[in-house]
């Protein structure tokens, strides 16, 4: 019971950052635009959460790491940051020199966690 209460925690606040996140002003997202965070990102370093697999799912998106909980994530003002649903908490997508997302950028209890998308 303790593992599971201590898993739910880890997963619920993977996304934790410092920053809080501007609501998008949009009512709607493009289903298309979202569709370039899809994927599934393996963490660079030695870290618990392994995997971060993102999703479009009847047009929004969702992420969820290791297999847990799934958390909704909506566009916010700034590019590229995503605000997880329900929570101030954000994610950031990372792009690379062709401008395509390659890496995902996460703050953790632990630190900050750097995951790239695979092909």
């Amino acid at each position: 019971m303790k593992t599971a209460l201590s898993l739910f925690f880890v997963i619920y606040f993977l996304f934790i950052n410092a920053n809080h996140a501007k609501p998008s002003t949009q009512s709607a997202q493009d289903t298309t635009s979202l569709a370039v965070y899809v994927g599934t990102y393996k963490a660079d370093s030695d870290n618990e959460l392994k995997t971060i697999d993102i999703w479009l799912n009847e047009g929004k998106l969702y992420g969820a790491a290791n297999g847990q909980q799934r958390l909704e994530l909506r566009p916010t003002s700034t590019k590229d940051q995503l605000q997880i649903v329900g929570s101030t908490d954000v994610i950031v997508f990372l792009r690379d020199d062709k401008k395509q997302v390659s890496k995902v950028k996460i703050a953790t209890p632990d630190g900050e966690l750097i995951a790239t998308k695979q092909p």
